[in-house]
């Protein structure tokens, strides 16, 4: 009888171990769910997962902030309905991947917002899956707009300094420091008589200098090269 309670008591001590770990997992799992949470509500990145047919499952604040949709109204979305026209063709592509289990580690393309904006994202995407079937396509998303909007204003702003020097009469060229023409306008072109072609070849602003100007310029371009205190060079081209 004795050993009877004596093993009893071992396996309710046993048990309550076990039910303590248990409760220690829990907490665990209930504190990481947590910290997860936290993440995903802060993130600045846009998050959203969507089942095989688009149907949204899950979005993060970011996403609503940005795209501008109210929890009412993803409910009634899919995911194509927010892809401009103009990715949509590539989207199915990719979504029809990650149906089969690719992993996308970099997609670019452009969602629309409530109120019509185009948001140019980039990120990644995944699929989850179920006993073999995809259930969920998660996308974890930055927004890149404002870099693109830099990126067209930069192109733009270069290319009108460039129209700018190629429409000039002044003779504008670009050197390197070991002499080498890096560019050069029309003008220069048509008034020394050289291709574009002829400057790809390597042409040296040396090639150019009369011989009586060598000396000289080539220690102007020395100082050239090493200070910008040099504001005025007189010489004499070979055309």
């Amino acid at each position: 009888m004795e050993k009877d309670i004596a093993h009893l008591q071992s396996e309710i001590k046993s048990l309550q171990k076990a039910l303590v770990e248990r409760d220690e997992q829990i907490a665990s799992l209930q504190e990481d769910g947590a910290r997860y949470n936290t993440l995903i509500r802060n993130t600045s990145d846009l998050i959203h997962s969507v089942t095989p047919d688009g149907s949204f499952i899950f979005v993060n604040e970011a996403w609503k902030r940005t795209l501008g949709y109210s929890d009412e109204e993803i409910q009634n979305l899919k995911l194509m309905d927010i892809v401009a026209e103009d990715c949509r063709e590539k989207c199915v592509v990719v979504f029809d991947g990650l149906l089969k289990g690719d992993e996308i580690e970099r997609n670019m393309t452009t969602l629309l917002a409530k109120d019509g904006r185009r948001v140019q994202v980039e990120g990644r995407c995944n699929t989850s899956f179920e006993d073999g079937e995809a259930v969920a396509m998660t996308g974890i998303f930055r927004d890149i707009s404002l870099r693109e909007e830099r990126d067209v204003a930069l192109r733009e702003s270069e290319q009108r300094y460039r129209d700018l020097f190629e429409n000039t009469s002044d003779l504008i060229q670009l050197v390197a420091p070991d002499g080498k023409f890096l560019y050069v306008n029309r003008a220069w072109k048509k008034t020394f008589g050289y291709t574009d072609a002829d400057v790809e070849k390597g042409l040296s602003i040396f090639d150019l200098i009369d011989p009586d100007c060598q000396k000289h310029c080539a220690e102007t371009f020395a100082k050239v090269v090493t200070s910008p205190e040099v504001n005025y060079i007189d010489t004499v081209f070979v055309s």
